[in-house]
């Protein structure tokens, strides 16, 4: 019924709204819940604007304290790498100086060592000397006292030496 008034008033404009109006406020009833409908959107966006408050500045907290957390967890690393370097740096240095250490002394014992070989080698050519000449005073000697040197026994050593 209501249908066939609106479309009778098809050809009159502000006529057709106001039914068009009236169908709608006895059928739907918009206007009410539009109104309910907009309060329940307002109280459902004021409750979600509040837990988004409150996850924002608990997600700011939870960002400053990690933060800090980091912080102080690189200025410990940081510390821990400098005495490390400074460590590092003083066994270098100590490593040069027991290097050069090491050097002077090799050169020292080179020195010493060619030096010991040297008197080594005149003191075994000045008891050669003196064991020629030994043999020469035995020599000596036994033809003095008419003793025939050929017979006496030689040692390994000796016969080496001679």
């Amino acid at each position: 019924k209501g249908i066939q008034i609106v479309v009778e008033l098809v050809q009159h404009p502000q006529k057709l709204k106001t039914a068009v109006e009236d169908l709608c406020e006895r059928f739907a009833k918009v206007k009410e819940s539009k109104q309910k409908m907009n309060e329940a959107v307002q109280g459902e966006h004021t409750k979600q604007e509040a837990h988004l408050r409150k996850t924002v500045k608990e997600l700011k907290n939870k960002l400053k304290t990690e933060g800090d957390a980091r912080r102080k967890k690189i200025l410990t690393v940081m510390k821990e790498n400098m005495s490390l370097l400074k460590e590092i740096r003083g066994m270098r240095d100590a490593i040069a100086n027991l290097q050069s250490t090491l050097l002077q002394e090799e050169q020292s014992n080179k020195k010493e060592g060619a030096n010991a070989e040297l008197e080594v080698a005149k003191t075994i050519d000045l008891q050669r000397r003196q064991i020629r000449n030994l043999r020469e005073e035995i020599k000596l000697a036994s033809v003095r006292l008419g003793i025939d040197g050929g017979n006496l026994p030689v040692s390994k050593e000796r016969a080496q030496l001679a």
